[in-house]
Parts: structure tokens; C-alpha cells; sequence
């Protein structure tokens, strides 16, 4: 009998990189189907059931209903990083619109509050 592969839905970024290469290390791949995807697909693919396990944006966890934390690690920081951007071709004050990138929910919602808080665009 032939087990079917657990799947593994994990960020396609730099640093995710020495975590799968780490599990690539324990010689996994007869059990496991290691998928690279944005953080908004590791998301969905958890929320389809089209992945088993995944690496998720802290601002999408509350919505995986039925899911929970398996290990008390993350990719996360302690101090300012410069993940979040806001570039225009003019002062913040005279933006009226932000377009946001579709493939971070974490930095959208991290970009929304800053905007309520300090922008108000």
C-alpha cells in the first residue's frame, strides 16, 4: 500500500529558504511534497485543502478556521525591517490612491494601518 505525500505549502522567499533546506536535509522527499508559493498561496492552498501544512502570514492565521499552530517558531523579527515599503513618485500627502501587492496580506494589512494611523490617503 502507497501512502499519499503530505504536502508542504511554503514561502517562495530567501527566509523561508534554510527551513526547507534544512527538512530537504532529513531526506523527507518519499513523505513529503514540498511546495513553493507566495504567502497568500500558502494561505489558500491550506484553505482548499490543496496543502497539509503551510507556512502562513501571521495576519491570515485568525482566518484558518479548523487549522492550528504546530510549532512556536516563525520568520519573524524583533526591531524595525524593511519588508514594508511605500514608494511614490510624490509626497505620501498628495497620493490619492495605494495599490497593494496581492501576493503579502501581512504587509497590505501592515500598510493599511499604517495609512489609518498616520497617511490617510
Amino acid at each position: 500500500m502507497t501512502e499519499s505525500k503530505i504536502t508542504l505549502s511554503a514561502v517562495e522567499y530567501l527566509n523561508t529558504k534554510p527551513f526547507i533546506e534544512g527538512l530537504k536535509s532529513f531526506q523527507i522527499d518519499s513523505r513529503v511534497l514540498i511546495t513553493e508559493d507566495t504567502p497568500s498561496q500558502c494561505s489558500d492552498k491550506l484553505k482548499t485543502g490543496r496543502a497539509d501544512i503551510g507556512i502562513v502570514p501571521v495576519a491570515d492565521f485568525p482566518n484558518l478556521i479548523g487549522f492550528r499552530k504546530i510549532t512556536n517558531w516563525g520568520i519573524a523579527a524583533n526591531g524595525p525591517v524593511d519588508s514594508v515599503l511605500l514608494v511614490g513618485n510624490q509626497p505620501v500627502e498628495r497620493m490619492a490612491k495605494i495599490f497593494l501587492d496581492y501576493q503579502s496580506r501581512t504587509s497590505n494589512k501592515l500598510l493599511r494601518i499604517l495609512n489609518d494611523e498616520y497617511f490617510q490617503v
